[in-house]
């Protein structure tokens, strides 16, 4: 039914209700002495019939025809926000995207400079261990030199030693002499 008045509608959009019901009127055949024909009424009353199916239609339609131009705005709109999402997706990935950049310049760049750090630490550390090595030998050829001068002290002292017991020896053998 939906389907034949779908054909009928789109044949008589193009008509007014009058027209539609003159049409059939002289679609019917003559009239009668009492009025019109039967076919007439029967036309007439199916005319009547399919005039409000299509404004059942129209009205449908002009709903249909809203309800996607409703969509059509949404869909808009959506197509809008998913722009403007995707300018600033874009945007923020730009942004991203330059951080990281420099992120990555900023760690090599103290990648470099640690490198250079741990070369200068080691150099350092060997220095220092050299100086060490040095300050070492030093105390050690010191602590040699001390004991030989402690040892040649030692020894002096016991030269001394011998050479006063020497002087006082021959000092009383001096005045023993004298009292001679």
């Amino acid at each position: 039914l939906k389907h034949h008045t779908a054909a009928a509608a789109s044949s008589d959009i193009a008509m007014s209700p009058p027209a539609a019901q003159r049409a059939s009127a002289s679609a019917a055949g003559p009239a009668t002495p009492g009025g019109q024909s039967a076919e007439a009424a029967a036309a007439l009353s199916k005319v009547r019939m399919l005039e409000v199916e299509m404004e059942g239609v129209r009205k449908e339609l002009a709903e249909v025809q809203a309800h996607r131009d409703n969509w059509k705005a949404i869909a808009t709109q959506h197509e809008e926000s998913l722009g403007e999402l995707r300018g600033h997706v874009e945007g923020n990935k730009a942004k991203l995207d330059k951080e990281r950049a420099e992120v990555k310049a900023m760690i090599a760049d103290k990648t470099t400079k640690l490198a250079a750090a741990e070369a200068q630490l080691k150099s350092m550390t060997a220095q220092a261990k050299a100086v060490e090595r040095e300050l070492d030998e030093v105390k050690k050829q010191g602590e040699d030199r001390n004991s030989a001068l402690t040892h040649t002290v030692t020894q002096l002292e016991g030269e001394k030693n011998r050479l006063e017991e020497q002087v006082q020896a021959l000092g009383e053998e001096g005045k023993r002499i004298e009292a001679m």
